[in-house]
């Protein structure tokens, strides 16, 4: 599957276009017509997380690793550090913000129980 397919499945649920506008949500790493073998859900990303994923992973976090302007990428300090071995690795990124992940789960409550908003 590519991560686009992944993407317009999450937007249908909850669009992106209603994040606040200070929120970084969104593919930050990666490419769109990536395919895609595994996919991790986890609120944050750090390195003994890098270390354990295989290649064409795409990981959808809560927090995002890059929320504001990047100035420089200095590969000894976080996010640079993370983000050089994401890229070595082959790795897809991509992060969903909270009203998202409740909506998510509010999608799938409503669709379990018939529940009509």
């Amino acid at each position: 599957m590519k991560i686009a397919e992944i993407y317009q499945f999450l937007d249908e649920l909850s669009p992106f276009e209603l994040q606040e506008k200070w929120d970084n949500s969104g593919l930050l790493l990666g490419d769109f017509n990536q395919e895609i073998d595994t996919v991790v859900l986890s609120i944050d990303i750090d390195e003994a997380l890098v270390e354990r994923l295989e290649d064409n992973t795409l990981v959808i976090t809560h927090h995002p690793i890059i929320f504001g302007g990047l100035k420089q990428l200095r590969f000894n300090e976080y996010p640079a550090k993370l983000l050089q071995r994401m890229i070595q690795k082959i790795l897809q990124i991509s992060r969903c913000i909270p009203i998202l992940t409740i909506r998510i789960l509010t999608a799938m409550w409503q669709k379990r129980f018939w529940v009509t908003p």
